[in-house]
């Protein structure tokens, strides 16, 4: 199935997600093919998910004070710190029929396979967690969340490639994990990156290797691409009126 790529430089919160929404739109209404878009943050930010409610999400005081964005995704899942220097995002958008199965656990695992071969050809061994996580030596090392809309999924995700544990954790609320033996793991416990397990890879070649990896795995053929002119003019429109309205990121 042909595809297609979009390489993005970093960008704000509102900026990456308002994009994120328009090519969902456009693959919904079949004027897009299926796209694989890789992208950053600039400033870092914390993303939560829909239906996650602000003030137990994340710390926005803090997240002012460090100069971090808070941006309220369209897709489900937990509270993300997107590092602006220290991860890859992806978002992957095609049409459910492209989809082995609609189940929606199975279509997590399916298209973060991409991701899993790249870490694995890094020499990391990725397995899938469900719902939606891979994990490294039982840590989370990539999150990702899913929306569908008018027959058309958006799945993007993070790949750690070092973080800021204290920072990050200082601007989320992630509860502590009650263990079987009743001990408490703090949340940064629970996360690592590909530096941490490691490897030295840069910026740089972890996108090639996503970019091979998610060809493999999807049996996709890309060609590099950008937005269309609709696509420019509604990202513009959700940046604006969604996701930098405060009523917006305080909904749930």
């Amino acid at each position: 199935m042909k595809w297609r790529l979009i390489r993005d430089g970093k960008a704000a919160a509102f900026v990456n997600m308002g994009i994120d929404e328009a090519i969902l739109d456009a693959v919904a209404a079949k004027s897009s093919r299926p796209t694989l878009r890789l992208y950053g943050w600039n400033p870092s930010a914390v993303s939560i998910g829909r239906f996650q409610a602000l003030n137990e999400a994340a710390d926005v005081a803090a997240c002012r004070r460090e100069g971090v964005d808070v941006v309220r995704r369209i897709s489900g899942g937990g509270s993300v710190f997107h590092s602006r220097s220290g991860e890859v995002t992806y978002s992957l958008v095609l049409r459910e029929e492209h989809l082995p199965t609609r189940d929606m656990i199975s279509s997590f695992e399916y298209l973060l396979g991409g991701v899993a071969g790249a870490l694995r050809s890094l020499g990391l061994a990725a397995e899938f967690a469900p719902i939606n996580d891979l994990v490294v030596n039982g840590k989370k090392i990539s999150g990702s969340a899913q929306v569908r809309r008018s027959g058309a999924v958006l799945q993007h995700g993070t790949v750690l490639l070092d973080m800021d544990k204290e920072l990050a954790f200082d601007l989320l609320k992630v509860p502590a994990l009650k263990t079987e033996g009743k001990s408490l793991h703090a949340p940064a416990d629970r996360v690592t990156t590909i530096k941490a397990e490691g490897v030295s890879v840069g910026l740089a070649r972890l996108r090639q290797t996503l970019e091979w990896s998610f060809s493999k795995a999807l049996g996709a053929e890309f060609a590099l691409g950008k937005l269309t002119g609709d696509e420019v003019t509604a990202s513009r429109m959700y940046a604006e009126r969604r996701y930098s309205d405060p009523s917006w990121t305080g909904s749930r």
